[in-house]
């Protein structure tokens, strides 16, 4: 089998992968410096190569590449909050294009081959009011710094594509959610900022409440509307783009192909929030406040290519996903306490 190289791998979603890959039989090296990874996640993935380290440390990078000689490497570490990122452009610029740029290099510089699975992201597309989900050919149109530093990203890489630099396989993840079944991976951010969570802690404690960041918004309730896919689904997709491009599959290999991970449609923020009463039997305790910068009204995605090139389907439902986020979110409070 492979040896994949994760940066980001003590993340949310990389933790996630990392466990797929380790169960398809791959070896597993993850490059993370731990300013969001979790140590928890690290001890529970076990058997891989850590490397407490930076991408944008090019010389480590460098280092780090001659020496584990990844087949491919899947790029997840990324600054990822939106309304951060339009107080403190300069940081989301620096951590997610510069040190995508340092990666490149050392990879071009170092491999032979250099493959790549980019974490990109949905926000890439901007908002829509239109029925039709967002597909792979929808225009571009970022209405966050966050986003934009993604699309820059994906820029760099189609340029290294065209130069025949490297192959570049781009997933746009729609809203990750839910945990592993075995409840060892689950969200632990810090602070946290995403949705389900927050929801779920505002339902669990008594000194919690879910902000709803606007409720005028162009959609039937007046909530915004999202695509959920559940994380195990996304690591289902990046084990299928492994084995696509270990195998040298002709449609993948030399070229920069963008794919969309959702589950292909909307659910509305107030939706979700009554999922989760009805999972808890609780009352998720909210209070409406002001937009965001940067938030966009919907956005879902047309998944067929993923479907087509990965013979990728997501497979747990919205359901699934807010009822393993709360099981590992109870579990989390109880040991806790």
């Amino acid at each position: 089998m492979e040896r994949i190289l994760v940066t980001g791998g003590a993340g949310y979603i990389g933790s996630h992968v990392c466990q797929r890959l380790l169960l398809d039989g791959h070896k597993v090296g993850i490059v993370d410096n731990l300013s969001t990874g979790s140590r928890i996640a690290l001890d529970a993935l076990g058997h891989c190569e850590f490397y407490n380290s930076d991408i944008l440390d090019f010389g480590a990078m460098s280092r780090i590449l001659k020496d584990f000689q990844p087949g491919v490497v899947v790029h997840f570490a990324a600054a990822a909050y939106v309304g951060e990122s339009m107080s403190d452009p300069l940081k989301y610029f620096d951590n997610n294009v510069a040190g995508t740029i340092s990666l490149l290099k050392a990879m071009v510089s170092c491999l032979s081959e250099p493959k790549v699975i980019f974490s990109s992201s949905c926000s890439v597309y901007g908002s829509t009011n239109s029925a039709k989900g967002f597909s792979e050919c929808s225009p571009l149109s970022p209405e966050s710094n966050y986003a934009r530093t993604k699309l820059n990203c994906e820029e760099i890489l189609r340029s290294l594509v065209e130069a025949k630099k490297l192959t570049a396989v781009c997933l746009r993840l729609f809203n990750v959610g839910g945990a592993s079944y075995d409840l060892r991976f689950g969200e632990r951010h810090e602070p946290e900022t995403h949705l389900i969570p927050l929801a779920i802690l505002a339902a669990l404690l008594p000194d919690r409440r879910l902000l709803i960041f606007g409720d005028d918004w162009d959609t039937p309730d007046g909530s915004c509307q999202r695509d959920y896919v559940h994380v195990e689904d996304v690591a289902d997709a990046v084990s299928a783009a492994v084995h696509k491009l270990s195998y040298r599959a002709s449609e993948f290999l030399g070229r920069f192909v963008p794919l969309n991970l959702g589950r292909g449609e909307p659910t509305s923020v107030f939706d979700l929030v009554a999922t989760i009463e009805t999972i808890s039997s609780r009352v998720v305790k909210r209070s409406t406040v002001l937009r965001r910068a940067g938030d966009v009204a919907r956005v879902y995605g047309d998944i067929g290519k993923a479907n087509l090139l990965l013979g990728w389907t997501p497979k747990r439902t919205t359901f699934d996903i807010c009822s393993s986020a709360y099981a590992f979110e109870f579990n989390r409070i109880r040991d806790i306490a």
